[in-house]
């Protein structure tokens, strides 16, 4: 590493180093030629491999995924804590204020969140939840580890509607905001609290968007709807918000299809089957946005009881053998279509849109709430 022959020779030396970083004949070709930045920056397919499948029956492909906010609001009430025996009815617990501020962004009652947080959702997607609901029926929900007792957010007692309001709950999942309160701070435990009502109360909301939705017009109006004025009475509330992209992907080739096709019969020894999926993977819009006109294949094995991020995160390990082989045969299909259809010339193709993936946006806040690195699924 460090002898004149071998590192100084690499780093330093008018023949080596400096040839490669400026002269015209080196770097410049490597980074500006139509031969090889164009043919990178033009890319004509795009993979995603690490989202969900909804049984380990079939292949299953993403045509969504939801955009996210995740927010931590703070509601300070009192300059010191005070005696609840005798101060309650005059002063107001700051976790109240938190409630009502809350019913702002969501209906706690029906799960329906703020106007500006929804969208129309499309009829083919509406149609793809009832295929959805009608071939997986009460697995669309089984796998949540619900208690006794304890069941969907929708009435799927009546059977003549079961297969619909299954269909609905596809769309709560998929296409409807949601919110979820994800971590407080301000809240001792049981054991250590006393008779007192406290300074503060913070949340931490995790808050899942239409995949179409724009997410910096989202986290703005969670924002303002939180910190609208008046606040009940009189509360200083701060609210700090982040936001990512949802994903909807492009209309996938015929030829796309086909090889999807192929490779589920192959591999699975049936139909292929399309997927929106609840979670969000920011790094695939920013693909999107780059890459206009490429094809997207984005798949994954974390099927039923996977529990993707839990404590016991598993994967089936059949799966990602069949998903593996499904993944090499549309590659070697790709090869092929691309052999007989090399598609427009270099230098066609639409210049290089700047985004935060230049700057290495990969599905991880920069410094997140919870920590540096927090994942934004």
């Amino acid at each position: 590493v460090s002898t004149q022959s071998t590192w100084e020779a690499v780093v330093s030396t008018q023949s080596t180093w400096e040839a490669v970083v400026s002269t015209q004949s080196t770097w410049e070709a490597v980074v500006s030629t139509q031969s090889t930045w164009e043919a990178v920056v033009s890319t004509q397919s795009t993979w995603g491999i690490d989202s969900g499948a909804g049984d380990y029956d079939h292949l299953w492909i993403t045509t969504s995924l939801r955009g996210l906010v995740i927010a931590n609001l703070k509601v300070s009430m009192l300059k010191e804590a005070v005696h609840s025996g005798k101060y309650s009815g005059m002063a107001r617990d700051s976790f109240h204020v938190c409630r009502q501020l809350l019913d702002r962004v969501d209906d706690a009652r029906s799960g329906e969140c703020m106007k500006e947080l929804q969208v129309d959702i499309p009829d083919y997607v509406k149609d793809g939840a009832k295929r959805y609901a009608a071939l997986l029926g009460d697995k669309v929900y089984e796998e949540v580890p619900f208690l006794d007792g304890a069941g969907p957010q929708m009435d799927i007692s009546d059977p003549a509607t079961k297969t619909a309001t299954l269909a609905e709950l596809v769309l709560n999942q998929t296409w409807r905001p949601q919110v979820s309160v994800t971590g407080a701070a301000g809240l001792p435990e049981p054991g250590q609290a006393g008779n007192v009502l406290r300074t503060s109360t913070t949340l931490k909301l995790s808050i899942r968007l239409p995949p179409s939705k724009k997410h910096n017009e989202a986290g703005l109006a969670v924002k303002r709807a939180l910190t609208r004025k008046p606040i009940p009475y009189g509360a200083t509330v701060e609210c700090k918000v982040e936001a990512a992209s949802g994903f909807c992907g492009p209309t996938p080739a015929s030829w796309l299809v086909r090889s999807w096709e192929t490779a589920s019969q192959a591999y699975y020894g049936d139909s292929f089957m399309y997927l929106g999926e609840g979670g969000s993977i920011p790094f695939m819009a920013e693909l999107r946005e780059m890459f206009p006109d490429a094809m997207f294949m984005v798949c994954g094995a974390l099927g039923p009881g996977s529990n993707a991020h839990g404590p016991n995160e598993k994967l089936d390990i059949l799966m990602g053998k069949k998903l593996t082989c499904c993944i090499a045969q549309v590659c070697a299909d790709l090869g092929a279509e691309y052999a007989r259809n090399p598609g427009r010339e270099p230098g066609d193709e639409p210049p290089l849109k700047k985004s935060r993936l230049a700057g290495g946006f990969s599905g991880t806040w920069d410094v997140g709430f919870g920590g540096p690195k927090e994942c934004t699924c």
